[in-house]
């Protein structure tokens, strides 16, 4: 079993998120709108949530969480879970450095690996 690499932050890569607009179109683009309502006001609640702002890999999960929480607290645990599944492909989408993508990428591995742990 391949053993997690801890995160580092001192290794945090900043970049600038695009407009609301843009992440819309490249989450279009991708396929991850337009499937389910929930999950595409999700997606939206997110985009809107780091839209025009400087963001680390870190940000960007927190900023997930934040809105996973706003969007999904009147549902079964299970819902907000199935969010996840669109962590990666959202981050790729929408960011427009790769370097800050897989960090984010990264760190949201870490945590889901540690919440595993203490299941």
């Amino acid at each position: 079993m391949e053993t997690q690499k801890p995160y580092d932050r001192r290794s945090e890569k900043v970049v600038t998120m695009p407009t609301f607009d843009a992440m819309s179109k490249k989450l279009e683009e991708n396929g991850l709108l337009g499937q389910e309502p929930v999950i595409d006001d999700f997606m939206k609640k997110f985009a809107n949530s780091v839209a025009d702002s400087e963001k680390v890999g870190m940000g960007l999960n927190m900023a997930w969480e934040l809105a996973k929480y706003d969007c999904f607290k009147e549902y079964p645990p299970i819902i907000a879970g199935l969010a996840d599944m669109y962590y990666d492909r959202v981050i790729d989408a929408v960011t427009p450095d790769p370097e800050v993508a897989t960090q984010a990428k990264d760190f949201h591995k870490m945590i889901l690996e540690e919440v595993r742990k203490k299941s």
